[in-house]
């Protein structure tokens, strides 16, 4: 039995003492063994029976043996720090461990920014000496210890600034080990210090949001907007930049074009409210998403220019067009079902000087980039997988029941049309290529990581 152990059962027979004799309330916190190798047990608990537990599992456990050979490491993977309007502004400590069995010859190794997006002056300072402002970087010497010792601590400080961040925000520092003396460097030889801003997040942007540029996207555009101001057959998106020409890559996708706002909004890949990427990974994960405006969908619409809107999407891109029905009286009623009030028609071709043809996987919902596949295999009509040289998805307006196969969309509410390429698979059984994107750009083609696809709603 060994002394801590005693120790333990001492202290739980005092316990069990002094409630017996007086409702005193005992408290046992941070019981280690002395060393520092050793996990701390943070809590306990004391059964009727008088079995005294503490946790975490193993916190009383013996350590490990120290390494043979000198080890070099952060104390801990990573930590962080608030800032604060007081001065002067708070440091962040960080500590680099050297272990072993002997440590009785010196040693050093070299501490360095590895990288982070926080900013020096802006976010953090080090402190010169001994930090080296050319190599943002300095030696940490370690003395000979004496004999048995097997564990010896640096600490060094990182300065904040005064309360530069927005409410919400953090910067992060990342910090690495090399060029070890004396020992070799270990498996926690980097540190990510994250500076937190002391003020509390902004209330979230209404409606959907934008990263590139930041900030809310606006409600849909009004019925005519595109015919109005572009005319017939809007293409939003091609190859290059405006000007260059279709055989030009780079820059001109997406949200350029030359014919603004027909231009696309980046959206989050995930997040709370949008899975693009789900089901796709490796080579066919999705990477980027991006959100169309569209007119209000109902009678008299031009719909992008009133015949297609052509653009050609990456095949690691989900794209969203959110739309709005109209209501009653606003659409054409001839040979819908009884309550249906219109009908839409999303129609997809293939544009092939765009890219490869493929398969996509088109969806509507409430919700932007919904491609969930529970509500496919329940035959969903909602959601579609188009074959490769045209396709659509049929919704129909109404409170009511729609047709079979026909989407039904309420009057008045906001939707969101999301496609990707993505072979869903055969409903009920047959291939499974679910995930997988049947386009297969040739790489260092003009056509690059493009498919090719036309876009017409009617």
């Amino acid at each position: 039995m060994n002394r801590i152990f005693q120790r333990l059962i001492h202290v739980a027979g005092l316990c069990v003492a002094l409630f017996a004799a007086a409702p005193v309330l005992a408290q046992i916190t941070n019981v280690t063994d002395g060393t520092t190798a050793t996990t701390t047990c943070t809590s306990y608990t004391f059964s009727a029976s008088g079995v005294l537990t503490f946790s975490p599992a193993g916190c009383l456990l013996a350590p490990p043996p120290p390494p043979a050979t000198p080890v070099y490491a952060f104390t801990v993977a990573s930590s962080s720090v608030v800032e604060s309007a007081q001065l002067p502004p708070p440091n962040a400590t960080i500590t680099v461990r050297r272990s072993g069995a002997d440590l009785t010859t010196p040693g050093s190794v070299r501490v360095a920014v590895t990288g982070g997006a926080a900013v020096l002056s802006v976010n953090y300072n080090l402190y010169v000496p001994p930090w080296d402002p050319s190599t943002m970087s300095y030696t940490i010497s370690f003395a000979a210890s004496a004999a048995g010792v097997t564990v010896a601590e640096q600490p060094f400080l990182v300065g904040t600034v005064n309360a530069n961040l927005a409410g919400g925000v953090s910067r992060t520092l990342v910090f690495g080990l090399s060029n070890a003396t004396g020992g070799t460097v270990g498996a926690t030889a980097s540190h990510t210090l994250s500076i937190d801003s002391a003020l509390p997040p902004p209330p979230p942007p209404a409606g959907d949001v934008s990263i590139n540029p930041a900030g809310s996207i606006g409600d849909p555009l009004p019925v005519g907007f595109y015919l109005t101001n572009f005319g017939q057959g809007v293409v939003c998106e091609g190859f290059g930049s405006p000007g260059a020409g279709a055989g030009t890559p780079g820059t001109g996708f997406p949200g350029q074009g030359g014919k603004s706002p027909c231009g696309s909004f980046e959206i989050p890949v995930t997040s709370d409210r949008n899975q693009c990427s789900s089901g796709m990974t490796g080579p066919n994960a999705i990477t980027n998403a991006y959100m169309f405006l569209s007119e209000e969908m109902k009678n008299g619409g031009s719909y992008f220019g009133g015949n297609a809107m052509n653009y050609a999407q990456r095949k690691d891109a989900a794209f969203v067009i959110k739309f709005k029905t109209g209501g009653a009286g606003e659409y054409s009623t001839v040979g819908l079902p009884p309550g249906a009030v219109g009908a839409i028609n999303f129609q997809y071709a293939e544009q092939t000087n765009r890219g490869p043809s493929a398969v996509r996987y088109a969806t509507i919902s409430t919700t932007p980039c919904d491609f969930d596949y529970l509500q496919y295999d329940q035959n969903d009509s909602c959601r579609a997988n188009i074959s490769f040289f045209t396709g659509s998805v049929l919704a129909q307006v109404t409170t009511e029941t729609a047709d079979p196969g026909k989407c039904k969309l309420l009057p008045n509410t906001t939707y969101y049309l999301n496609t990707r390429w993505e072979d869903v698979g055969i409903r009920g059984g047959g291939q499974q290529t679910r995930g997988v994107i049947s386009c297969q750009p040739t790489p260092g083609a003009v056509t690059g990581a493009y498919c090719g696809t036309v876009f017409s709603p009617k």
